[in-house]
């Protein structure tokens, strides 16, 4: 398995939406493929298991969206939809393989916390909220607020950990075995420039604008090659996100297929995809 294989310089074929779109199709087929097979959680326990399945599932779908919007020339949209991919599959990783047991119990019970204290901001400016939902289920969300507000104290700003997400980039990387360690790069490269899209900072629009002859004009910069960069970060987050996966809960099963793939994404001749030792547990 091997994202240990270098990404191809050749700006060519990185720029290649076809070519690009073709490899996700291919991931897509593998990752259902992945996913209906019996799997094993004996490196895990249930709740960090489940965490892992259930954002794994959600990066696959968003890299679905991902690839129907780029199909329409959608390249800022997608953007912004990357760095949704990229924190999914980054704490994922984190959650399951680099987190202690008490981040991984506050991240699944921030709902307890949150659900309450948005009702709550809702009601500073709409009284009217307060018949939002049945007497009842107000009643329960109190009672699991109570049960859990001292774990989450305004020191964090009330967010279930106060790791960012590049230090938990770090911390995932460090659980993963040598040649795998993705999420730093993927920090530096993929998540700084999908958030201005995600912010509306002044660089998600400076394209937009042209000046000519006419004046100013507003013009949308979308072209295909422009759409197969955002693809191929794509396509590079896919990959990390099936490798975590794949080497969790099934082993080397799937090593000639991810084999195949990211050398068929990568496009250089003769290179060997990291050996199937790496996929033991993610501490060696």
């Amino acid at each position: 398995m091997g994202i240990k294989v270098e990404p191809n310089p050749d700006r060519s074929r990185r720029q290649n939406l076809p070519l690009q779109l073709e490899v996700a199709d291919k991931l897509l087929r593998f990752a259902a493929t992945m996913t209906t097979e019996p799997r094993t959680t004996e490196n895990l326990n249930p709740r960090r298991a489940y965490i892992l399945m259930a954002l794994g599932a959600k990066t696959f779908a968003t890299f679905q969206s991902v690839q129907a919007l780029l199909k329409l020339g959608m390249c800022e949209d997608s953007s912004a939809l990357v760095r949704i991919m990229y924190e999914s599959a980054m704490i994922a990783t984190f959650l399951a393989h680099a987190a202690d047991d008490q981040t991984v119990g506050d991240y699944a019970d921030y709902f307890m916390f949150r659900n309450w204290r948005d009702h709550e901001l809702a009601l500073q400016v709409n009284p009217e909220a307060a018949k939002a939902f049945a007497p009842e289920v107000l009643s329960q969300m109190k009672v699991d607020f109570d049960a859990v507000r001292g774990r989450y104290d305004r020191n964090r700003g009330n967010n279930w950990t106060n790791f960012t997400a590049e230090a938990m980039a770090l911390r995932a990387d460090d659980k993963l075995p040598s040649g795998f360690r993705v999420y730093e790069d993927l920090y530096a490269a993929i998540y700084r420039r999908a958030s201005t899209f995600v912010h509306s900072d002044v660089r998600s629009i400076q394209e937009f604008f042209k000046e000519d002859a006419g004046g100013l004009s507003i013009q949308r910069p979308s072209t295909p090659e422009r759409c197969a960069d955002v693809m191929y970060a794509a396509n590079f987050i896919m990959f990390a996100t099936c490798w975590v996966v794949t080497a969790t809960f099934y082993g080397k099963r799937f090593v000639p297929e991810w084999n195949a793939l990211i050398l068929e994404w990568n496009g250089t001749p003769g290179v060997t995809a990291w050996p199937d030792a790496a996929v033991k547990h993610f501490d060696d």
